[in-house]
């Protein structure tokens, strides 16, 4: 191993943590001192990549929760850092004390899914879906799942573990594929079908037919020109109900409950399942870890400030948005939703995306009001008025303190925000919690 690049990079590491800081540094540091820095910090580990445009970070958190369980040695990257520099940060900390052998469940960034799998030996893929997301980056979802696809034949001996309900996935030339889905759906036939992707067979150009439907395009399929159909699914839900805060779950025959609200959170706590019944692990086990503080910075947070709950949302595509806010029917009105939207880099420059997503749940919430800001504050407010929302229930204003105060008055404040709004706000909390 490049001893300097280690030094640098890990007293780099110790150092920030100390200041109450995370970030890439200590990686891009390593990294520019030895390329094959990586290379060299993951060669006794082996190796489980969780990657996709949705879920990457839930999904990655089961996994190394229920292997926690399940007696694993295990690290991870759970700060969400997906990129190489991130990655190599996080193999930067301390290995686990222990005799047994090290693992390690590792998000990465679709985009870079193939520089990491050609640094590293890799023992699984866990894929959850590609969906559009920041158009200026990634490009339609053909070029994000070639890009993918590029770093799974770099990885031609590891298990892939797949959602078989995105009919692309099934194009995949593995050795070793397993596939997960749903078993039942909302019955539909496809049609009708708006602002959705990779509706059309990959085999043949046809328009899919769908016999039912979760969300999106996820679902069982089958192509009325070619016969393409979903694959048989390895690991399928069988049943399942949604609440507030949960979800329970029957997955072959078994019930489980997780502790997430949402469908997203069921195809993620399905596809954590999968991938650890492909190692052998128990049901008690993966119950169990699953029930592990699942929690990540601004994705479906729960902030408990002194006398206000704040529940913090990430958004940052079409079907993201859409998902999130199915949720708000879980809770009784009156609500504040607080819609921040920026177009920073991290954003996505672009923000028209907004306007892919169904926001018609909005128009229904009619005894709630509603709090938008941000850099595209503008195309936010205009957004709202299309869905019917009345001027009168919507603030408007880009001065984050302003938001602070809004979500601190407010009895069931619920945040919509993109990648850099997310932060901030979540910050401005924070601080104004600890100043009080």
């Amino acid at each position: 191993m490049n001893k300097l690049a280690y030094g640098v990079g890990r007293s780099l590491r110790m150092v920030l943590r100390k200041m109450g800081r995370g970030g890439n540094l200590p990686g891009k540091v390593a990294n520019a001192i030895s390329p094959s820095i990586l290379t060299e910090l993951t060669k006794d580990y082996k190796i489980i990549l969780v990657t996709g445009t949705n879920g990457k970070t839930t999904t990655t958190s089961l996994i190394y929760q229920i292997l926690l369980e399940a007696g694993y040695s295990v690290l991870s990257n759970r700060d969400g850092s997906n990129m190489t520099q991130g990655i190599t940060t996080a193999f930067l900390q301390k290995s686990p004390k222990s005799d047994k052998e090290k693992w390690a469940v590792i998000e990465v960034d679709e985009a870079y899914l193939r520089k990491v799998t050609k640094l590293i030996q890799t023992e699984a893929i866990v894929l959850t879906n590609i969906f559009r997301d920041q158009m200026d980056r990634y490009g339609e979802i053909y070029t994000t799942f070639k890009l993918l696809n590029e770093g799974i034949v770099r990885a031609p001996e590891a298990k892939i573990i797949s959602n078989g309900d995105f009919p692309l996935f099934s194009t995949i030339k593995a050795k070793d594929c397993v596939f997960f889905g749903f078993e039942k759906g909302t019955v539909h036939d496809g049609s009708g079908l708006k602002n959705v992707c990779s509706l059309i067979c990959p085999s043949c150009g046809t328009i899919l037919n769908y016999s039912q439907i979760t969300y999106s395009n996820l679902g069982d399929y089958q192509c009325p020109g070619c016969g393409k159909r979903r694959p048989e699914l390895d690991y399928a839900v069988k049943d399942y109900h949604l609440y507030e805060n949960h979800s329970d779950v029957v997955i072959d025959d078994t019930h489980f409950t997780v502790p997430l609200p949402g469908l997203f959170n069921v195809y993620n706590f399905l596809g954590a399942y999968a991938l650890a019944k492909s190692l052998g692990i128990t049901n008690e086990a993966i119950q169990k870890g699953s029930m592990k503080n699942l929690e990540r910075q601004g994705r479906q947070e729960h902030l408990h400030l002194d006398e206000t709950d704040v529940i913090l949302h990430l958004v940052k595509n079409p079907v993201g948005l859409t998902e999130t806010i199915r949720l708000l029917s879980f809770y009784p009105e009156p609500l504040t939703v607080v819609f921040l939207l920026n177009n920073q880099d991290a954003d996505g420059v672009d923000e028209s995306w907004v306007w892919d997503a169904d926001l018609s749940l909005f128009g229904t919430l009619t005894k709630s009001r509603f709090v938008i800001g941000g850099d595209c504050e503008d195309t936010v407010y205009l957004r709202l008025r299309v869905e019917g929302i009345e001027d009168e229930r919507i603030t408007r204003t880009q001065d984050f303190d302003e938001v602070h105060r809004e979500i601190l008055s407010s009895q069931t404040p619920i945040v919509l925000a993109s990648y850099t709004a997310n932060r901030r706000i979540r910050s401005r909390l924070i601080q104004g919690q600890q100043a009080d």
